[in-house]
């Protein structure tokens, strides 16, 4: 295994342990795989499928990756890794499409929780929600503002169903300056001392964002040995 094949992480298969395939099905050779622009099916072992261009051994450009799991990525590829922009779909439902880098969502992109319950649509940074987003929950709560490794982190509004908002400067999930307006009232403070006063009551807490585990941890594309 290469050291490029190490540093992806992914299963590595021997050439004469695969088969391509033409997109109609048709068998073919590695030495149509090696043709320029060659745009083929690769049969793995263990039932997954990558459809698009191969160059040493990785995936480049374009294509489609199909695990055994049932999750499959669809987009750009750069070294054998998820770049630019794509989709990934999770064998729970749940999905990811827009900016990709190294392998991992980074930039622009939008997650939709397993049936499509909560959703973001914001900024990523190595797999985490960070920067500038809007987060809905399955109960229609939406938190819109900043966020920091993945927590509510900077200035942000949390705005409840029932049309209460609390509002103002955030610290790893918890707003430690600023306002809560409920039933035309406005009480002023961080968040923990409105609770412990019980000028309002415990449910001003929002939840706290359960990152999935699969943000930063993305299944990776396999790799062929050549030769």
């Amino acid at each position: 295994m290469t050291d490029k094949e190490s540093i992806q992480g992914s299963k590595s298969f021997k050439e004469s342990e695969c088969q391509p395939y033409s997109l109609s099905g048709a068998k073919r050779s590695w030495e149509d795989v090696d043709k320029p622009d060659s745009h083929l099916e690769i049969r793995f072992p263990d039932g997954a499928r990558f459809q698009g261009t191969l160059k040493d051994g990785v995936p480049i450009r374009e294509g489609s990756f199909y695990f055994p799991s049932g999750e499959f990525y669809s987009g750009c590829f750069a070294d054998g890794l998820y770049a630019v922009s794509g989709r990934y779909q999770f064998a729970d439902g749940s999905r990811y499409s827009g900016s990709f880098s190294k392998g991992v969502p980074s930039g622009w992109g939008h997650w939709y929780s397993a049936g499509q319950l909560d959703r973001y649509d914001g900024n990523f940074s190595e797999g985490q929600f960070s920067g500038s987003g809007t987060l809905v929950w399955a109960n229609t709560d939406t938190y819109e503002g900043k966020f920091r490794d993945g927590m509510y982190d900077g200035q942000g509004e949390y705005r409840y169903r029932n049309g209460d908002i609390l509002e103002g400067e955030w610290s790893c999930n918890r707003l430690v300056s600023g306002r809560y307006v409920s039933g035309g009232t406005t009480y002023v403070g961080d968040q923990d001392s409105m609770v412990a006063g019980k000028i309002v009551k415990k449910r001003i807490v929002p939840p706290e964002i359960r990152i999935p585990p699969w943000l930063p941890e993305l299944l990776r594309p396999y790799t062929v040995r050549r030769g």
